[in-house]
């Protein structure tokens, strides 16, 4: 009896051990609240958030058996990096709409977010990866920014402080510095990566470790990190990621790219500065946007705003953009013309600056000719315009105005051979050669834009577009309110006939021709050298270029 009475102190004194520790690491976890986190939550909410049809569907099927939507809708979602993405930016729409209209108006969604976050914080717990390794899959990206991302709104709207805490366990563990995540030491974060991911590890830490986070902004890497979001033109013509003084700018370390115009008020830029940290964003945006973007024509340039196929922006700015103008980049050869009716976009190519580049896991890989060569006129009276909406692939880039395919086989221009994922970089770059250009504009001052005038020439040989054979190509050019004419100069060594699109079989200009003939539904390039003038124009206009 005596033995049976010990046993069962022993066992008391166990559980009560074990509640004065649970009731200690309550204490101990609780989140923090003050006037920044509740800007951090001001930050996260966006009141127009809306949920995709596809996903809303599936919250209502799926809220009472996420088991079967992790196995089923997102299979592989804990072994391969494309599932996971998914399952996090799914999990994200949800939750943004959540925090927008509160739980309430859509009950399943926080159900389904809830339950998610659990699986994900789970799978994370029992997985044995370190600073340097991914806990599954190949890529690093959406643990270290789609993961933490949804993690962080949880943690200021789940309203769970337990569960908060054990996210912030797996994004410290993710995170477990300013800049290091999930890849060799000697290769840490840098610029945008370690914009994205920092900003979870701070609101994360602000929460719950408030401490860390004190010293995370101390550190040489986030002090480094304060500078570059600054975004300050640059003097120098030297390639380098960021913003240049002839209004140029540079992403990824040497593409001709407008992308970190994007991180304008979206969700990182947002929360960053309602900790109290400033950028240059939404003065370069302010500057920048109005110029380059059309108030009624929604078309962004091809390979300038982003890696994807989509030639539509549903995003809505806090801007008023100019109807009418050019608007040049020297440095990186790009130039804008538009008046009410019409949009236009060219980029041509320059030294030190790729001509396509590809991310691991990220974008399409089959649109190098079109970020070289498309010269579509957006019209907004194009009843063909909703074409666009969809992502450009392949098949619709091949038959846009401007490109140079071979005749016979327009699929060896996209060689998937050659126009691939580097098998250890996470970023492949193709470069044009012998590159020769420039780009400028007549009449600066005048305000009618009938007087105006884009001009470039862009003479260049892109070798992996023609299957590594020689294939130099001169384009001289202008386009006016009227549209656009050019003279080319074709040395087509290819051993092969290729086609030049000088139709757009989108929108009936009245003139679309080349060497004044329109007989053919594309102009043939013969082998060796030749020339030719195509004109795409609303009205009869020559300006005899050459």
């Amino acid at each position: 009896a005596k033995k049976q009475n010990w046993t069962l102190f022993a066992l008391a004194a166990v559980l009560i051990a074990c509640l004065v520790v649970g009731v200690f690491m309550l204490l101990k976890v609780k989140a923090r609240e003050d006037e920044t986190t509740a800007k951090i939550r001001k930050a996260m909410n966006v009141p127009q958030t809306s949920v995709h049809n596809k996903n809303h569907d599936l919250a209502e099927q799926y809220v009472n058996n996420i088991n079967d939507l992790l196995t089923t809708v997102f299979a592989k979602w804990n072994s391969d990096s494309e599932a996971l993405t998914e399952l996090s930016l799914f999990a994200i729409n949800l939750m943004e709409f959540v925090i927008a209209n509160g739980e309430q108006e859509i009950p399943s969604y926080m159900s389904v977010v809830r339950k998610i976050v659990e699986s994900l914080k789970n799978e994370l717990k029992n997985k044995p990866f370190t600073k340097t390794r991914i806990p599954w899959g190949e890529n690093w990206f959406p643990f270290s920014v789609h993961v933490t991302r949804l993690f962080i709104l949880f943690q200021y709207y789940g309203n769970d402080t337990a569960l908060g805490y054990e996210c912030h366990k797996q994004i410290i563990r993710i995170i477990p510095e300013i800049g290091i995540s999930l890849r060799p030491l000697s290769r840490p974060h840098k610029k945008l990566n370690l914009f994205y991911m920092t900003v979870s590890r701070l609101c994360s830490n602000y929460m719950y470790d408030i401490a860390q986070y004190e010293k995370d902004i101390q550190t040489t890497r986030f002090q480094e990190l304060k500078e570059y979001l600054l975004f300050k033109p640059m003097n120098t013509y030297v390639v380098n990621e960021g913003f240049y003084k002839d209004d140029s700018c540079i992403y990824s370390e040497n593409v001709a790219s407008y992308a970190l115009l994007k991180l304008y008020d979206n969700f990182h830029d947002r929360v960053y500065r309602a900790l109290g940290f400033t950028t240059g964003l939404s003065e370069a945006a302010t500057r920048l946007l109005p110029k380059i973007l059309h108030p009624k024509i929604k078309a962004v340039p091809l390979g300038l705003f982003g890696r994807t196929g989509d030639l539509i922006s549903y995003r809505q700015y806090p801007l008023i953009f100019q109807s009418t103008g050019i608007f040049i980049a020297p440095f990186i050869g790009f130039g804008v013309f538009k008046t009410n009716d019409i949009l236009f976009y060219v980029r041509v190519q320059r030294p030190n600056i790729v001509a396509y580049q590809i991310k691991k896991g990220e974008g399409s890989k089959d649109l190098a000719l079109g970020w070289v060569q498309m010269r579509k006129i957006y019209h907004l009276r194009d009843t063909h315009l909703e074409t666009y909406k969809k992502e450009m692939t392949w098949n619709t880039l091949k038959e846009q105005p401007g490109l140079l395919t071979f005749k016979d086989h327009q699929q060896d221009n996209n060689d998937p051979n050659i126009f691939k994922e580097d098998e250890v970089e996470e970023f492949q770059g193709f470069w044009s050669e012998n590159v020769n250009s420039f780009i400028g504009q007549v009449n600066e001052n005048e305000t009618e834009m009938d007087k105006k005038l884009l001009f470039w020439r862009n003479s260049y040989k892109f070798y992996k577009a023609y299957k590594n054979k020689e294939v130099a190509i001169t384009e001289v050019a202008v386009v006016t309110s009227k549209g656009i004419q050019a003279h080319y100069e074709i040395n087509n060594q290819s051993k092969e006939d290729l086609r030049f699109n000088y139709k757009d079989l989108k929108y009936d200009w009245q003139i679309m021709s080349v060497n004044d003939s329109n007989t053919e539904p594309f102009h043939t390039v013969p082998k060796d050298t030749s020339k030719f003038k195509w004109k795409m124009l609303t009205e009869k206009q020559d300006y005899k270029v050459n």
